[in-house]
């Protein structure tokens, strides 16, 4: 695996502008050496790094010119400290300052990531000069921003389970209304009908039965009698026949 890189040591060479992390000794003297701020691009190594947010982010980089702005990509692999971004695909944005843990992003959207890596760049002057303090946060627990996006995550989630639950059931109703439809045209002056139990939804209620009763009473057919459970065995099988 390639290690750490920064700067080209030769003079006039070329200058790498965005440094690569790919191990627990990588990702530490990067946090001990780069002073300043760093913006990290956290990636799984089965996706990559995005490209796209990397070139704006260099070409801020360039344009900044200064010693205490940096931009690294760590591999989350085998990278301890980042082990919770494994395996995912959606891009994060990691800003460190002096090596402490500041704030993470995601996603893809360039203004927006631009415009905290900005502010972030100018505060993280100021304590540098001793004129604002940052609170500590560590690399291993979720930051609030995190959080937020958990949660969010979440209920998307949740909101997609109900809709696709609903639309099962009335797939489902559809179904069963479509086979009782066909059963109460078939019906004879005087018929039996068995419901079993898996026409019940789990809350106990049958819509599909209270359905079948109106179509019934619909073309003027009588329900003489309705029993609301029946267990059926061989020795009463001889009721319902």
């Amino acid at each position: 695996m390639q290690g750490y890189r920064g700067r080209m040591a030769k003079k006039g060479g070329p200058v790498q502008l965005q440094a690569e992390i790919n191990t627990n000794e990588d990702w530490q003297k990067m946090l001990t050496e780069k002073k300043g701020l760093v913006v990290v691009e956290v990636y799984s190594g089965w996706c990559g790094p995005c490209v796209a947010i990397s070139g704006n982010l260099k070409k801020m980089k360039l344009d900044n010119q200064s010693e205490f702005f940096h931009l690294a990509m760590a591999k989350s692999d085998e990278i301890e400290e980042l082990k919770r971004f494994r395996n995912k695909s959606e891009p994060v944005w990691m800003i460190i300052g002096n090596g402490k843990l500041v704030t993470v992003m995601f996603g893809t959207n360039a203004p927006k990531i631009i415009k905290v890596v900005e502010k972030e760049f100018q505060e993280e002057l100021k304590v540098m000069k001793g004129e604002l303090e940052r609170p500590e946060k560590s690399f291993t627990t979720m930051t609030p921003e995190e959080e937020m996006k958990l949660k969010r995550d979440e209920n998307a989630r949740k909101d997609i389970e109900m809709k696709e639950a609903a639309e099962l059931l009335e797939r489902s109703n559809k179904y069963r209304m479509r086979s009782l439809d066909r059963v109460s045209k078939l019906l004879t002056l005087r018929s039996l009908l068995l419901i079993f139990p898996n026409a019940k939804l789990p809350t106990g209620e049958c819509p599909v039965l209270v359905e079948l009763l109106t179509q019934l009473e619909s073309i003027l057919c009588t329900v003489l009698w309705q029993d609301e459970e029946l267990q059926l065995t061989e020795h009463n099988l001889h009721k319902v026949r």
